[in-house]
């Protein structure tokens, strides 16, 4: 795998991951789940900053802008990892974040996206 790689799919994955989140969310009536699931930092962010009380460049940074980073980063992390030869670690501590704050979103009342 090269260092490109990791980037371009994770750049391409990204709007279908922001289409399925959007879908979920139907119109702020959905389940949220795919955004859960998808960007559990951004949904994690609602409880911990506020954001409904953040400022406005707060909630630009969380809600628009770490949506569209996050799988791009994850692509950058990965080809990195991938030129010393550490690919399958940090794969594995990615999935275990990812996981944990997926897993977060679900049992952190949470009354913006319940």
């Amino acid at each position: 795998m090269r260092f490109r790689t990791p980037i371009i799919a994770s750049v391409l994955f990204t709007p279908f991951a922001v289409l399925a989140a959007m879908a979920s969310a139907g119109a702020g009536h959905g389940t949220y789940l795919w955004a859960k699931i998808f960007f559990p930092y951004t949904m994690i962010s609602s409880v911990l900053y506020e954001t409904s009380n953040a400022p406005r460049a707060l909630n630009i940074i969380l809600w628009i802008v770490l949506p569209i980073i996050q799988y791009p980063l994850y692509g950058i992390m990965v080809g990195l990892a991938n030129k010393r030869g550490k690919t399958s670690l940090l794969v594995a501590v990615l999935c275990v974040l990812h996981v944990t704050v997926v897993w977060l979103n679900f049992v952190v009342p949470n009354p913006n996206f319940s």
